[in-house]
């Protein structure tokens, strides 16, 4: 039954690189607080991190955004993209395919944590 309702929409194998990927954000995360104490941490990146709390800060202040706990951890990429964003229409058509998932509903991209999988 499992099988059959991961393989309605999608295939498992998306599934699975989905989930290693997010699995692998979450695992890899620090505070921002923590990379900038980090001596080893590059100063370009301690200064982007301080400007980002501080644009964070802003928000929360200023414009009486809700930042909760939004853009308050940071994960060293080895990678380009944090994930690769796939399109697509049939041809001759400019309206898009839309992908149906089981917790994030129909939407018109597909990601992959992967470029070569994208």
């Amino acid at each position: 039954m499992v099988a059959s309702f991961l393989t309605g929409c999608e295939s498992v194998s998306y599934y699975g690189q989905a989930v290693r990927g997010q699995a692998s954000l979450l695992l890899a995360r620090r505070s921002i607080e923590a990379v900038i104490d980090d001596r080893q941490t590059e100063p370009a990146v301690r200064e982007a991190l301080r400007r980002a709390g501080a644009l964070r800060d802003y928000a929360r202040r200023e414009l009486a955004l809700p930042v909760g706990g939004r853009y308050a951890d940071y994960v060293r990429l080895d990678r380009d993209a944090v994930v690769y964003n796939v399109f697509a229409a049939p041809r001759f058509s400019t309206a898009p395919i839309a992908w149906c998932y089981p917790i994030a509903g129909c939407v018109n991209y597909r990601g992959y944590f992967a470029l070569a999988d994208a």
